[in-house]
Parts: structure tokens; C-alpha cells; sequence
């Protein structure tokens, strides 16, 4: 992995998948790779911004600075997601027509 371009196609569907796949990241960041591109086709944690009821936990903060404290490797890592609102895609429909 020495020198290398890694992209990393990560699914962030539960806590322990999220886990788990940040472990993965860190040993890669950790492995001399020239750079790490981080494709997350869905960010579950981005619709749990606000609290709404007392006790609940906000993640979309929190796994962001997770993101933002992995290891540095040769570039900077690169995140990206794709987040679409019902706006979005009624509007990409209508420009398709």
C-alpha cells in the first residue's frame, strides 16, 4: 500500500459498521498511502443534526470529527457523499424532461 492511491467505498449503515470501517481508515492513513479518498454514497448521520427530545445524541457532529482526526497520510483525505433532498431530486427531474 506504500505510495499508493486508495479509495475507500465505505457504507455507514450502523454504529458498528461505522466503527469498524474507521479502524480500517486508520491503518490505511497509518500505512505510508500517498493519499485516501473516503466515498460514502449515503451520510445516514446528516438527517440526525438537531435534538428534538431530551436524552437523544446528535452523530452528524460527532462523526464528522472523526473524520476530521484520522491520521494524516501523504495528501489530504478526501470525503465524499452524496446527500439528496426531495427539492433536489424533483428539480434534476424536471431539467431531465
Amino acid at each position: 500500500m506504500r505510495n499508493e492511491h486508495v479509495l475507500f467505498l465505505a457504507n455507514f449503515t450502523t454504529n458498528d459498521a461505522i466503527l469498524s470501517q474507521f479502524h480500517v481508515m486508520i491503518m490505511l492513513c497509518e500505512s505510508f498511502i500517498e493519499s485516501l479518498t473516503v466515498y460514502l454514497p449515503y451520510y445516514p448521520t446528516g438527517t440526525n443534526e438537531r435534538c428534538l427530545n431530551e436524552g437523544e445524541v446528535t452523530t452528524a457532529n460527532t462523526v464528522a470529527r472523526m473524520f476530521s482526526n484520522l491520521p494524516a497520510a501523504g495528501e489530504p483525505t478526501h470525503v465524499m457523499f452524496y446527500r439528496l433532498f426531495k427539492r433536489l431530486t424533483l428539480i434534476l427531474t424536471f431539467k431531465i424532461r
